[in-house]
């Protein structure tokens, strides 16, 4: 262990705490966003405002409506059905794929007996990071 530099391992150690830390005030933060955001949309419709210019601390910033449409899947409807009657219209949305992160838990799932193919599509590696426990 004297080959180990202990200080860049404290040092990983407090930096790995410290994003933690603001990882979960981060959260705390974007719950609060969230909730403000919903009072201050209503407020802005309600106004007919789109555009709002304010000063906060001494800095300029413009809160702003900002709309997107968005399909939502109708009651009893499915992803498959969506992706059938894409396919039907030719709407080349649709590509065949897999999810790779599934693909990668399968893969891990399989331990030894991983079939042939498989080898001959993929190469296995072994990735190592330091984490943290506390």
């Amino acid at each position: 262990m004297s080959d180990i530099n202990l200080e860049k391992v404290r040092a990983f150690v407090r930096l790995t705490r410290l994003k933690k830390e603001a990882e979960e005030n981060a959260k705390g933060l974007g719950a609060q966003i969230t909730k403000l955001g919903q009072d201050i949309e209503m407020e802005l419709a309600l106004a007919g405002v789109r555009n709002l210019p304010i000063e906060v601390d001494g800095k300029e910033s413009t809160v702003y409506l900002w709309s997107q449409v968005t399909p939502v899947m109708k009651e009893g409807v499915d992803r498959e059905a969506i992706t059938a009657a894409l396919a039907e219209h030719g709407v080349d949305l649709v590509k065949p794929s897999y999810n790779a992160n599934s693909f990668a838990s399968w893969v891990r799932e399989q331990e030894h007996e991983l079939p042939e193919w498989v080898g001959q599509l993929v190469e296995l590696k072994t990735i190592s990071r330091p984490r943290m426990r506390s």
